[in-house]
């Protein structure tokens, strides 16, 4: 089976760059690597490759290069030219890789050109979804498409049409049934870094409270920079690229946070430097109002950071804490939903930066959900198995 893949900074990861990465880029990219390994299965992926004028193998994958267009695709207006050649780029490089089957991620115009792509190849084409945002109409227009009704409209078309939508969560599978009537398969994320044990001894090490994330306004960093101004004994850190179209929000966020000196705010790191900053967190943090299933979870509980959240409680596996009574008396676990309590997170985040034992327990929590849940083999074999019928059908 051949397999084709597009996702536009999967690149970034593929080769290890600082950005701009988010979790729908690292999730396809390690899917992409997965398949790959099958001496049976054909993977190529199309993504916009700035130093590349043709095409190359990167772990076992085809890599096919669209050019370089530095701004969002809808925010070139101006230059009509400049979105018709990488849109056009971006269809040939689908019609030559000749697949069996095309896998695409994430709500953006290009996504739509794989699916014309695909319909000219009379091929079928699954489409992962990367956030519960997709799901929303309001959502789709005023952010992700720029105002833009009728792309949200034709995005949302595609979604009825294509051939099988993939989704991360048993929440997500919820929402998309109830808005389009279709059924959408569960299939977590897969976990490509290795769980890293960690002893008791090691927790007191690990001193840092951790958010990893783009600088959306739909992440909330800010929440986290206020956790960080009311508890002021503890280092918090913050590895958060810029992204395009939230340049005033993250403007505001480094002036709110520019007097905080217990705050370390990072924009952007590599890969690899992020896998450092994991092993030094003793807890990780999220505050986003909408996310699929979040890979900085998988990422920070392999490497025994139990995980915090506010709004959301992913595949339902975070404990709820709804009091400070629950902060106190909560069992060791993989991580806790604060129910969007700061004084509840702040309480649970005190305890497991002062109870060693406590922060072991749950850290031990942590890596046996990511290795019992996220195996990277089993991950693409559901994937594989998913292709396998779509392409029969």
């Amino acid at each position: 089976m051949k397999i084709c893949y597009f996702n536009r900074y999967a690149y970034n990861v593929l080769t290890n760059a600082s950005g701009p990465i988010g979790g729908a880029e690292r999730a396809m990219a390690n899917l992409a690597r997965q398949t790959a390994i099958s001496p049976s299965v054909g993977v190529s992926m199309v993504t916009q490759a700035n130093d590349l004028h043709a095409p190359v193998v990167i772990d076992n994958i085809r890599v096919l290069p669209l050019h370089h267009i530095k701004k969002p695709l809808l925010g070139v207006s101006k230059r009509p030219d400049l979105l018709l050649k990488f849109l056009w780029d971006e269809f040939l490089a689908i019609v030559h890789a000749k697949p069996d089957v095309v896998c695409v991620s994430q709500a953006a115009i290009e996504t739509m050109v794989v699916y014309l792509a695909a319909r000219w190849l009379r091929i079928p084409v699954v489409y992962r979804l990367a956030s519960s945002m997709e799901l929303d109409y309001d959502v789709l227009k005023n952010v992700i498409f720029w105002g833009h009704a009728s792309i949200a409209k034709l995005f949302e078309s595609f979604l009825r049409r294509t051939d099988l939508v993939v989704a991360q969560t048993p929440e997500q599978a919820a929402l998309f049934e109830k808005r389009f009537h279709r059924i959408a398969p569960v299939v977590c994320n897969m976990l490509t870094m290795p769980v890293v044990d960690v002893t008791e001894t090691d927790i007191d090490s690990k001193q840092t409270i951790l958010w990893v994330g783009r600088a959306h306004h739909m992440k909330r960093l800010e929440v986290f920079v206020e956790l960080a101004r009311r508890m002021p004994k503890y280092r918090f850190v913050a590895i958060a690229p810029e992204t395009a179209g939230e340049a005033d929000y993250y403007a505001k966020v480094r002036e709110t946070a520019k007097d905080i000196n217990n705050l370390q705010l990072i924009p952007g790191l590599p890969p690899e430097q992020i896998r450092n900053e994991y092993a030094k967190a003793r807890v990780s943090v999220m505050t986003s109002e909408s996310e699929g299933f979040p890979n900085v979870m998988a990422e920070a509980m392999a490497n025994g950071a139990p995980f915090l959240t506010t709004l959301l409680n992913p595949s339902s596996w975070l404990t709820p804490i709804a009091t400070l009574d629950d902060a106190a008396t909560a069992a060791p676990a993989c991580g806790y939903y604060c129910q969007d309590n700061l004084e509840c997170m702040a309480a649970m985040i005190e305890r497991l930066m002062t109870n060693r034992t406590f922060c072991y327990a749950s850290a031990g929590k942590a890596q046996e959900q990511v290795r019992a849940q996220m195996c990277p083999t089993v991950i693409a074999q559901k994937y594989y198995a998913l292709f396998e019928q779509v392409v029969k059908r």
